[in-house]
C-alpha cells in the first residue's frame, strides 16, 4: 500500500541526485532570511560539524541533545586541515515554505532511503514519522535536514537528532553507529547491547548514578582503527515510565515525559555534565536482560554478543548492511562478551558492570 504523505506526489519529476540536492537545499536561504540564522559547532569522533539553523524552533528542539554543542562564535573556525561538514536545518511551517518532494511514496525504501536520489557522494532518506528529509553530499561536505513542522517533531527526533545524517558522515570517516548504550569506569568502557526492553538504558542510567562516564543509552559511535573505542553521539536517554521508577535522580532531567508506549527523553548532559565522555576505549560487550531475582554476570561467546548487536544496528539505519555487519563481527572478535541478568537488587548492577570491565582489561 502506498504511503499517503502530502510531501510525496502521485507523479514525480525525475531529477538526478545532484539536481535534486541543489533544488531541495536551496530553500534554506529563504528560510534563514525570514527567520534569522543561528550557528553551532559540534565535534564527534574527531569530525567537526557546523550546524546552521534557520530560526530558533529547530535549534531549540534538536541542538541540546548533541554531544559537545557550542556556539560557532565562541569556538571559531576549525583549524586548517580539520574535518568540517556543514549541515543546514529548517522546517517548512515556521518559514512558510511548501514541503513538496520530487518523488513518489513507492520510491521510499524500508529504512527511508530514496535510491533514486542516492548515487556517488549523495545520500538521501525521508523519515515518515517526522516528515523529515535528510540529504548529504559527501564530496561537497554539505548536508541538510528539512522537517515539515518543528512543533510536530516526535520525541525520538529530539532524543537522537540528525541520526541519519550523522550515520552517513561518521561512516565515511570510519566511525559506525552501533545500537547500544556505552558507559565507562576509569579502566575503560563497555557497550550494553540488546533489543528495546532488554534493560540497556536502565543499566546505563544506574551506572551513571554510580559515577560512570556516559556516551549514550541507545546509540554510540564505534571505531576499530587501533583499539576499539566508543564515541558519544547524543547526551540524552530514552526511558520508559517503568525505568524512571527505578531512577529517581533522573526525574529532574526529563524534558519529554513518557506517554503510553512512547518513551520519555531525559537530558543527561544537563543533569550529569561532568560524566559525558566524548570517547573512551572499549573493554567489553555486555548483554543485559531483565530476569528478576538476583543480578549476576557471566562470560558468553562472541556469537551471542553479535546476535544482540547486529539485527537492530543493521536494520535501523539507511545504507547499513554487509559492511556494518562486518564491523560488528570484528568488534565482538576483539572484545570479551558478558551476559548480565538484571535482578531486583538494582544497587548491585553497576558493580557487576565494573567487574566485567575490570576482568576484560
Amino acid at each position: 500500500m502506498a504511503i499517503a504523505l502530502p510531501e510525496l506526489g502521485v507523479s514525480a519529476e525525475r531529477l538526478s541526485p545532484a539536481d535534486a540536492f541543489t533544488r531541495l537545499a536551496a530553500p534554506f536561504g529563504e528560510a534563514a532570511r525570514r527567520l534569522g540564522s543561528h550557528v553551532a559547532d559540534v565535534t564527534i569522533a574527531g569530525v567537526r560539524i557546523r550546524f546552521e539553523f534557520a530560526g530558533e524552533a529547530m535549534r531549540d528542539r534538536l541542538l541540546p541533545a548533541l554531544i559537545g554543542n557550542g556556539s560557532a562564535e565562541a569556538l571559531g573556525e576549525p583549524p586548517i586541515g580539520e574535518s568540517h561538514i556543514v549541515v543546514r536545518v529548517w522546517d517548512c511551517v515556521s518559514a512558510g515554505l511548501a514541503p513538496e518532494l520530487p518523488w513518489r511514496a513507492e520510491d521510499l525504501g524500508p529504512r527511508g532511503e530514496i535510491a533514486a536520489a542516492t548515487s556517488g557522494s549523495i545520500r538521501t532518506a525521508f523519515t515518515v514519522g517526522s516528515s523529515a528529509l535528510s540529504m548529504l553530499d559527501l564530496e561537497r561536505g554539505l548536508g541538510f535536514f528539512r522537517a515539515r513542522d518543528a512543533q510536530a517533531l516526535p520525541w525520538y527526533e529530539r532524543a537522537a537528532p540528525f541520526r541519519t545524517l550523522l550515520h552517513w558522515i561518521l561512516e565515511s570517516r570510519g566511525c559506525r553507529f552501533v545500537h547500544a548504550a556505552a558507559v565507562a569506569t576509569a579502566h575503560g568502557g563497555a557497550l550494553l547491547a540488546g533489543r528495546g526492553g532488554s534493560g540497556k538504558s536502565t543499566t546505563a542510567m544506574l551506572c551513571v548514578e554510580s559515577g560512570f562516564s556516559y556516551a549514550g543509552d541507545d546509540y554510540a559511535g564505534v571505531t576499530l582503527d587501533g583499539a576499539p573505542a566508543a564515541h558519544a553521539l547524543f547526551t540524552t536517554a530514552k526511558l520508559s515510565a517503568s525505568s524512571l521508577a527505578w531512577l529517581p535522580s533522573i526525574a529532574s532531567a526529563v524534558r519529554v515525559p513518557p506517554h503510553a508506549d512512547e518513551k520519555g527523553v531525559a537530558m543527561i548532559g544537563e543533569r550529569f555534565p561532568g560524566q559525558i565522555a566524548p570517547s573512551f576505549p572499549l573493554r567489553a560487550v555486555i548483554v543485559p536482560r531483565v530476569t528478576g531475582g538476583t543480578s549476576r554476570i557471566e562470560r558468553i561467546g562472541g556469537g551471542a554478543a553479535l546476535r544482540a548487536l547486529a539485527p537492530t544496528t543493521v536494520l535501523q539505519l539507511p545504507g547499513s548492511g554487509a559492511a556494518a555487519f562486518a564491523h560488528l563481527a570484528d568488534l565482538v572478535r576483539r572484545l570479551p562478551a558478558w551476559s548480565l541478568d538484571l535482578g531486583d537488587d538494582r544497587a548491585a548492577i553497576p558493580g557487576l558492570v565494573a567487574h566485567a570491565i575490570e576482568e576484560s582489561r
